[in-house]
């Protein structure tokens, strides 16, 4: 999923034209090194970090500011996630409006 966000393009997109050679290759690049946004949440974790020890929190680690989302085998937190509720906080305006049935 990295590698299509990445690639600006959807899972199935990436399934459907990238060549077994292809997905190695990006497969040994991604080894080598974090793709572009994963970088730039790093860097943004680690620069945070820094901001919490100078206020007093000097026992912050850069993991208590990277992103957390749901992985196969690390399953999201119990309860329903309010979709409209985040799209509001947010201002998430999709291109695409969906009817609701009923």
């Amino acid at each position: 999923m990295d590698l299509a966000l990445e690639l600006g393009m959807t899972y199935e997109q990436l399934r459907n034209t990238m060549s077994d050679s292809e997905l190695r290759m990006w497969s040994r690049r991604r080894n080598e090194q974090l793709f572009p946004m994963q970088r730039l949440e790093l860097y943004l974790a680690q620069l945070t970090r820094w901001v919490a020890i100078v206020s007093g929190q000097h026992d912050a680690k850069t993991e208590d500011f990277m992103l957390k989302f749901a992985a196969p085998g690390n399953p999201a937190p119990a309860g329903e996630v309010d979709v409209e509720a985040l799209q509001d906080a947010f201002n998430f305006a999709p291109r695409v409006v969906r009817r609701k049935n009923g």
